[in-house]
């Protein structure tokens, strides 16, 4: 295979996965905005048609038969709707549904492996299930022959819904006309339904917590159901008939509560979280090698009855003692040279009972070795490629995106920002090289400007692209809330805030397990009994809040509650009998004595229960933050709450710093906790009556930390008079760094000390100066902390 053929390869996946994205939310909203009579907006259906016709086409040019195969198909059903020869309805969007979701697997394994056959058994019965569903319309009686007010076919629904739930579901004579071979399950196809059955769960998880959460009773649970139905349809393909069976008796349900026929409450809602949280260990169970098996599946199915009060089971399909069959691709389908589909059994097609729209041209002749793709993030569409592309969607009139999106390898994301660091630094040594000193060239000066300004661009950029927001951990916190107040007894409300604050890719992994323990720790301590809070004037129920936001070139993840508050004499009593505390920690900050609950081991319950009272949590909280250079503050108002704010740096690869000069050592101080500097004169120095050092600055006594004594280092000048103080200041707390001059300002590659270093005090990494030396950068919040400086007093 030549370049060419790789680019135009790379070209199509990345336009395809395009198109899905402009497909699968215009099929959402034709459910949405369907009207009472099925009326749908045509010209939505007919740009839907459009872009599986173009899809189409390009698939076949390529000879990539089983997206051909899958787009056909869709474009023969939604052909009959656009025609307005019957009704499009809610099955039949699923259908449409699960075949985007098939040609994105498709699609995605294409870029990664060069080949569209990874799942031949999977498009093979797809395509089977759009033909039923091309059949029962074909057949169906044309919209205006229908009675006004006449009673949906049930029957005839359950003909058109997709066959790929369940061979069983097929007639006789359709089976033997299709000829369905014997299928093998692979470990790959055993992964993709581990994955995909995770999010399905998820999902519909996510949709029936909604109707708990929200204040208002029009919450719509279609999302769980097409969930369901989806999961309900690959347990059946891979031969899992008892999880098959018990989602399809939920999906029954689910619809008599979509109708309005059982009611969506917390009864309702509690079963059918419990069959998600049973589907989900059964699925864990296959991914242990199990066969998926469901113990109390007998009690389940009961439980979903008792909702309807009726009996059900004849609803129920066959359970599915094997991997259901699939039909062969047809004719537009055709296998390459060299490829025997499906384990080279022979196939029939099926003979359609409607007539289909003319096929796209045929595929140009089959090569005989597959196609490599390439990852379509390095492939460029040719000039003639581009072109048929623009034409294409021009005369299609089909919606575009504002920008396509790639996948790029966490890899190599941290060598571009490991590159984009040395050019930070590469571009300090030139600019300000010591050998320029005293030297003035306006040219080399207008250059030098014009290379940082790139440089600077080009970090915020590569800095932008690991950025990933934290909705999908938010998210996760639902059903967290939802379980912890039922296990402790309380009705809690979460309020979820800053959803669409951006973090580093690897930030989001580290915060998870911190965020799960102080939201748990929130409803087990913080919250009180319904009916405490209502002897204290509160309602019954209690709040817990996770917020998101950008502070001084931080993130903020702010867990807050409206609940009893922290104890400062119990947490302290505790502190002192584990030997925490020397005396009796009178003169201790409340804040210092809250930060004691993360210390290994302690916790103030009075007996351990499921949810806390071991006091592993918050100690796990704070090494987490600590891996990623963050910290845990609390703040706590006895009887109104507590909020706990993990702080975690934006980038831990480059900041902004400014240099100042102690003796002969050169150190960094970040310039988001830099207030002000300046030179102090003797009568805004003073000492208090404790000892302590402190320059005065607009009415405000600041404590004084000289840096050479806190790192004994020799000094230039040891009279504050002599040298500059630097004003910093975190969280409300504030000092004055003593140095013996400032050197200047300059953008900073944070580099990590080496392990024989360990970690010196108040330092959070280095970086290399202009002229190849080290100069550390100092970590103000340690420094702050440990120098025991009060905050800011005022005279």
């Amino acid at each position: 295979m030549n370049d060419m053929d790789l680019e135009i390869f790379g070209a199509f996946v990345e336009e395809g996965l395009e198109m899905i994205d402009d497909v699968e939310p215009q099929l959402v909203e034709l459910e949405t905005t369907q009207d009472a009579a099925g009326n749908v907006d045509l010209e939505m259906v007919n740009s839907i048609f459009r872009l599986f016709h173009s899809m189409k086409g390009s698939a076949g040019f390529l000879e990539l038969n089983q997206i051909v195969a899958l787009t056909h198909r869709a474009e023969n059903l939604l052909d009959i709707f656009r025609k307005e020869e019957a009704l499009l309805e809610g099955p039949d969007i699923s259908l449409l549904l699960q075949t985007i979701d098939l040609l994105r697997k498709v699609m995605d394994d294409l870029a990664d492996t060069g080949q569209d056959d990874t799942f031949t058994d999977e498009v093979t019965a797809q395509v089977a299930a759009l033909q039923v569903s091309i059949e029962a319309k074909a057949n169906a009686p044309a919209p205006a022959e229908m009675p006004a007010a006449a009673e949906p076919n049930v029957e005839a629904e359950a003909t058109a819904e997709p066959a790929a739930e369940s061979a069983a579901e097929l007639t006789a004579d359709e089976a033997n006309a299709l000829d369905f071979p014997s299928i093998t399950i692979t470990p790959e196809m055993s992964a993709r339904f581990m994955e995909e059955a995770e999010e399905l769960l998820d999902l519909a998880e996510q949709n029936l917590l909604q109707v708990l959460s929200d204040e208002n009773d029009d919450v719509d649970l279609s999302e769980a159901l097409r969930a369901f139905h989806s999961f309900k349809g690959n347990s059946g393909f891979m031969g899992f008939s008892q999880l098959e069976d018990l989602t399809h008796r939920i999906e029954t349900v689910l619809e008599k509560v979509v109708d309005g026929t059982v009611p969506a409450n917390e009864d309702s809602m509690a079963v059918f979280l419990k069959i998600v949280d049973t589907t989900r260990k059964a699925v864990n169970d296959i991914g242990g090698g199990g066969e998926g098996q469901i113990g109390d599946l007998a009690k389940l199915k009961a439980d979903l009855d008792q909702l309807v009060g009726a009996d059900v089971k004849s609803d129920t399909p066959a359970p599915a003692a094997k991997p259901a069959a699939k039909p062969a691709a047809t004719e537009e389908a055709a296998p390459r040279k060299g490829f025997i589909p499906l384990g080279g059994m022979k196939t029939k097609k099926p003979a359609p009972k409607a007539p289909a729209p003319a096929p796209a041209p045929a595929p140009a002749a089959a090569k005989t070795e597959n196609v490599a793709a390439p990852q379509a993030a390095s492939a460029k569409p040719t000039a003639a490629a581009q072109k048929k592309s623009t034409d294409t969607r021009k005369s299609d009139n089909a919606k575009t995106k504002p920008s396509g999106s790639i996948r790029v390898d966490l890899a190599k994301l941290d060598t571009l920002m490991n590159l984009v660091g040395e050019l930070v630094i590469a571009e300090t040594m030139v600019t300000r090289n010591p050998d320029l000193d005293g030297q003035e060239f306006e040219n080399l000066e207008k250059a030098s400007h014009h290379l940082r300004r790139i440089t600077s661009d080009l970090q915020d950029v590569a800095m932008s692209v690991r950025m990933v927001p934290l909705s999908g951990t938010f998210k996760k916190m639902v059903r967290l809330v939802h379980d912890t107040a039922l296990k402790a007894g309380k009705k809690v409300e979460l309020k979820l805030h800053g959803e669409e604050t951006e973090v580093d890719k690897t930030v989001i992994e580290k915060i998870s397990d911190p965020l799960v323990h102080i939201v748990r720790n929130a409803i087990d301590h913080g919250l009180e009994k319904p009916e405490v809070r209502l002897e204290r004037g509160k309602t019954e129920h209690g709040t817990v809040t996770i917020e998101a936001r950008h502070e001084s070139g931080e993130v903020w993840i702010i867990v807050s509650d409206d609940g009893g508050g922290m104890p400062r004499d119990i947490i302290l009593d505790k502190a002192i009998s584990k030997g925490l505390v020397e005396g009796d920690g009178a003169d201790m900050r409340d804040e210092d004595v809250y930060k004691l609950v993360f210390e290994p081991g302690f916790s103030t319950a009075a007996q351990v229960t499921e949810i806390s009272g071991r006091g592993v949590g918050m100690d796990v909280v704070k090494k987490n933050i600590e891996k990623i250079n963050g910290r845990v503050d609390i703040k706590s108002t006895l009887g109104k709450g507590s909020s706990f704010i993990m702080r975690i740096p934006l980038t831990m690869a480059i900041i902004e710093g400014m240099l100042v000069r102690v003796g002969r050592s050169t150190y960094n101080i970040p310039m988001l906790s830099i207030r002000e500097a300046f030179r102090p004169i003797e009568s805004q120095i003073t000492l208090t009556p404790d000892g302590t050092e402190v320059v005065k600055l607009r009415d405000e006594l600041i404590p004084v930390v000289r840096m050479h004594q806190l790192y004994n280092l020799p000094s230039d000048c040891q009279e504050l008079i002599e040298g500059i103080v630097v004003i910093v200041e975190n969280d409300g707390t504030t000092a004055a760094l003593f140095a013996d001059e400032i050197l200047g300002q300059q953008q900073t590659v944070v580099k990590g000390l080496s392990n024989y270093v360990g970690q010196p005090h108040g330092v959070s990494g280095c970086t290399i100066l202009g002229d190849g030396s080290i100069s550390l950068i100092l970590d103000v919040a340690t420094i702050l902390a440990s120098a025991a400086t009060a905050p800011m007093a005022t005279v």
